[in-house]
């Protein structure tokens, strides 16, 4: 069986070799990915909602504050 897409029905007609995929680092970001891992389950899910809840209300404070 011959590597295609997922939406192909034809083989794909030319092979890359390892070598001839190139990539570089753009980013690191240290343990981001623990951070996301978190957030896809439901205690983080309501923890990351319960945050955005709690600085939309202090934002919402203080612009009445400043007023």
């Amino acid at each position: 069986m011959s590597p295609r897409g997922d939406a192909n029905s034809e083989p794909d007609p030319l092979k890359v070799e390892y070598a001839g995929v190139l990539g570089t680092v753009a980013a690191h970001i240290p343990f981001i990915g623990i951070y996301a891992g978190a957030f896809n389950t439901l205690p983080g899910k309501m923890y990351a909602f319960g945050f955005i809840v709690a600085v939309a209300m202090l934002y919402l404070l203080a612009h009445e504050l400043s007023e």
